[in-house]
């Protein structure tokens, strides 16, 4: 099994949300765009800055302007805050679920729990607590950690000071460190220089565009899937068996479970294959690996209780 290849269920529930929010943002930077010189002409015309734009397309019809420019930057301003909020939750949420299955399989295996907290006395999350916690090395996200930080300050900042800076962020913006990580940044052919940074000054707004928040979203992203790597290698063969056998099975709802199933063995593989992309574990060895797990039998059980009942009426329409 591939750990760079197979994702746990943490990041199968954290990875599309992460798109789908990339894609929100994008989008809505493009609307901007497109809308920029239609909404625009009349008052370029008119040599006006304040007015009604006259293309209503919802039921609230006009929108009012007092000043055009003003208001297109204030609304992406706007984007981005509530993006970032989305975005730390995701992350949040990853970070909680991770932890549950790491705590889970160490109970399976007879082992303590993980003991202690990842957030700093301000409730931020702490990469260096967390990866501390989970035991592992935190050298390869080095390099996000900078950015990471100035971006979830801005959250913090978005959530309870409306979008106030305060000396904190302004520290975070200004330091050593956040030079240094813009100026060894990972460069793709693609994306060859990050966004251009606001004045970050105590006390006034943040003016961050939706670019960086689709940054402060890669950032995310690309910590989660190291984050998943070391998961898979910690939970191993058995331990990515034991999570199927719990997700396809033995919780209570799961959009990837499957409406038809013959056995139990199959829908365990069914969520090995196509969700966890672990596709070098043969039938033969998820079924040992469950028997050494003594799950099979409870196993066989809960897929009768899940499915039998399909079955047999099915049957009782071929009997008619």
């Amino acid at each position: 099994m591939n750990p760079t290849n197979t994702q746990a269920e943490p990041l199968a529930l954290y990875y599309p949300a992460h798109e789908a929010l990339n894609n929100t943002i994008k989008l809505t930077a493009l609307s901007f765009k497109i809308a920029e010189p239609v909404v625009f002409k009349d008052f370029k015309t008119n040599g006006q800055t304040k007015g009604l734009l006259q293309k209503p397309v919802e039921p609230w019809g006009f929108l009012w302007a007092k000043d055009i420019s003003n208001l297109y930057e204030q609304t992406q301003y706007s984007v981005t805050r509530i993006s970032l909020i989305q975005i730390f939750s995701a992350f949040e949420q990853f970070l909680t679920n991770t932890r549950a299955e790491i705590d889970r399989w160490q109970n399976t295996l007879s082992k303590q729990s993980l003991t202690g907290s990842n957030h700093d006395s301000d409730g931020s999350i702490s990469l260096s607590k967390t990866f501390k916690l989970f035991g592992w090395d935190s050298a390869p996200i080095d390099k996000y950690r900078p950015l990471f930080d100035l971006f979830q300050e801005c959250r913090n900042c978005v959530a309870h000071r409306e979008g106030i800076a305060n000396t904190k962020l302004v520290k975070i913006a200004y330091g050593d460190e956040l030079s240094r990580c813009n100026n060894n940044w990972p460069y793709s052919t693609a994306n060859k220089h990050l966004p251009d940074w606001p004045e970050f000054k105590n006390g006034s707004p943040i003016h961050l565009s939706p670019k960086h928040a689709i940054l402060a979203s890669t950032v995310c992203c690309s910590i989660a899937k190291y984050i998943n790597t070391q998961t898979v290698q910690l939970l191993g063969s058995n331990g990515m068996i034991h999570m199927a056998v719990y997700y396809s099975l033995f919780c209570d709802e799961h959009l990837f479970r499957q409406k038809h199933s013959r056995t139990a063995l199959n829908a365990v593989t069914y969520f090995l294959d196509g969700r966890y992309y672990s596709k070098n574990l043969s039938p033969e060895f998820v079924a040992k690996s469950i028997r050494q797990l003594k799950l099979n039998k409870k196993a066989a059980a809960r897929h009768s209780e899940l499915y039998d009942g399909e079955r047999i009426k099915k049957g009782d329409k071929r009997r008619k």
